[in-house]
Formats: structure tokens, sequence, C-alpha cells
């Protein structure tokens, strides 16, 4: 492995989320402001990791189990919203996990896909 592939395969970036609200409701641009400002402060603090265009990149998104009057559709299509506005990545696939450890928060994870066609994830 050269060392750009090395580099490429290491990146990888979590950031923990409040809840979004309904995409309807009149508190989602202030949830989307306190999300924005979560997605900027813990990717500068990895050091503003940059995938390459080539690199296919997984979203992993963990949300409390216990939120489930809110679709899961939902909370994804808000999140995204947010990273494709703030970072400089491409999206290629999607995971969504209910998880009874994460009451009240989401949990984002994006990493490197190890193989398209595995859809395992590198650094996770």
């Amino acid at each position: 492995m050269s060392e750009a592939d090395s580099a490429n395969s290491k990146f990888c970036l979590t950031v923990d989320l409040p809840l979004p609200p309904a995409l309807n409701a009149k508190e989602y641009n202030a949830w989307l402001n306190e999300a924005r400002y979560a997605v900027i402060t813990a990717w500068r603090a990895a050091g503003k990791p940059v995938a390459p265009d080539n690199v296919p990149l997984m979203v992993w998104l963990r949300i409390g189990s216990a939120n489930r009057k809110q679709p899961a559709s939902d909370c994804l299509k808000a999140v995204l919203d947010v990273l494709a506005r703030e970072l400089p990545i491409s999206v290629e696939h999607t995971m969504v996990e209910r998880n009874a450890d994460f009451t009240g928060f989401c949990r984002v994870t994006i990493a490197v896909m190890d193989g398209a066609d595995t859809g395992s994830v590198v650094g996770m």
C-alpha cells in the first residue's frame, strides 16, 4: 500500500449531534446551527481531514432506539444535509442503526469503505 493509499484509508470522523427535530418543525433551524457547529468543530479537531474523490465513503448513523416516533429516514436526511453543506466529502453509502446507548443524540461516523463489495469500513 502506498503512502497515499494508507492516508486515504485512515479517513474517519465521528461526531455526536443532538437528535434532529422533524424537517418541517420550527426548531429545525436552531438544530441546524447547532449541528453545523458540532460538525465543523469535530472536523477541525481531527485536523481537517479530506478524503479524495475516488475513495468511497460511508456514513454510519446511530440513533437512540427510544426515539421511534421520528422516522430514521428523517434523521438521516437532516444529518446528510449538514454533512454535505459543511464537509468536503461525497457520501456513497449510508447505514442507520437504532441503539439504546444513544438517548437524546445521534452518533455520526464517516469513514472510508474498505471495499465497495464488502460493505466493511476502515477505522471503525
